[in-house]
């Protein structure tokens, strides 16, 4: 019996249409979010350096302390609404491009059983993905090196002559690293999107089919997007190498750019042979 991916029965227009209209209504409940958390995480920092200063403490003492206590009890407000966000975002995607329906591959207990619900849409252009990969690399590589190098150096925020300053500056550490994740994956699905494009412009859409090491391919990159997720991992742990680098233990960022370096090549030669796994780009699948 064959493992490999098999598209979902087609829908009608008007249920295209439908998960067109709630993915739009899921994206803009996530951007939402994400501006809400950003807002948050900004009015923090503002708030923790303001309340910090002798002049407003002095000026007004109970805002100042009132500012103060309301950044700490919301430093962990913003990864919440942002977990909520990628909720909305995730699936709203999915069905503003395309849809999600049930799957036609082997049920479970077989070898690589193909998930129950297989979404279907339509990939953003490489040029919109190199613009938004550029853009994540370039955010969260600057978030993650000015945190890093306000714990080292002392500069803002960790300057800040607050007891919360530094939980701020976690909190900043936190959120870059993550982005740089996010833009690790971004980056292996560029790659991804990249070969596969010039696999069928050299040799025809034929060769996605029967590929050597087919079932294994389609489980690996196609149903778990393990090589994004090594994609992401690798990135952020060579990101995550400043932190000791900047603190002058060198033994310890070696080995975290060497396992760094490592986990993306995988990931990123894996990308390369998604191909092989005998679907087409934009489809995902579920493993339930």
């Amino acid at each position: 019996m064959s493992h490999a991916y098999q598209a979902p029965a087609a829908v009608s227009e008007s249920a295209q249409a439908s998960s067109h209209r709630a993915g739009v209504v899921l994206d803009a409940i996530g951007g939402a979010l994400v501006a809400i958390a950003v807002a948050m995480i900004t009015a923090q920092a503002i708030g923790v350096t303001w309340a910090s200063r002798a002049d407003a403490a002095a000026s007004d003492p109970s805002l100042a302390s009132w500012v103060s206590a309301a950044a700490d009890n919301t430093l962990a407000t913003p990864g919440i609404i942002l977990l909520l966000a990628m909720c909305a975002l995730i699936p709203g995607e999915l069905l503003r491009r395309g849809g999600i329906g049930a799957g036609r591959g082997e049920p479970r207990g077989t070898l690589l059983p193909q998930g129950s619900l297989v979404a279907v849409f339509r990939p953003i252009g490489l040029g919109v993905h190199a613009a938004w990969m550029i853009a994540l690399v370039v955010v969260s590589l600057t978030v993650t090196f000015l945190a890093a190098f306000s714990a080292s150096s002392g500069t803002w925020p960790a300057s800040v002559e607050h007891e919360g300053a530094y939980t701020v500056l976690g909190s900043l550490l936190a959120y870059g690293l993550l982005l740089v994740g996010v833009a690790g994956a971004t980056l292996g699905s560029f790659v991804k999107k990249s070969v596969y494009a010039s696999v069928v412009r050299r040799r025809g859409e034929a060769a996605l089919s029967g590929a050597p090491g087919q079932a294994f391919w389609a489980w690996f990159t196609l149903r778990w997007r393990f090589d994004l997720w090594l994609c992401g991992v690798g990135l952020l742990v060579l990101a995550a190498s400043s932190l000791p680098l900047s603190s002058g233990d060198a033994g310890v960022a070696v080995a975290a750019i060497v396992a760094g370096a490592a986990l993306l090549a995988i990931g990123l030669w894996a990308a390369c042979n998604y191909w092989r796994a005998g679907a087409p780009l934009g489809v995902g699948e579920s493993f339930a």
